[in-house]
């Protein structure tokens, strides 16, 4: 298994949290959280958050090393 994701997700969550930033994790990794195991290769973490807060999840990103990359009706993607 690759642990890069994981380790991705605890470090913005772990952020998120220092920061008292709601954020619910989506997708296949909430499913794989629900179920308490990796079950399959995920290309994506999908993450819902405040949107009035959404540059306190920008600066989270970028802290990380990551940066906003597109554009959506519905949000951005990093």
């Amino acid at each position: 298994m690759d642990t890069t994701q994981v380790t991705l997700i605890h470090k913005i969550l772990a952020a998120a949290d220092e920061r008292n930033l709601p954020l619910w994790i989506g997708g296949g990794w909430a499913i794989d959280a629900r179920l308490g195991r990796v079950t399959r290769k995920h290309d994506d973490i999908d993450l819902t958050f405040p949107g009035e807060r959404r540059g306190e999840l920008e600066a989270i990103v970028e802290m990380l090393g990551g940066r906003v990359m597109e554009e959506l009706d519905y949000g951005f993607l990093a």
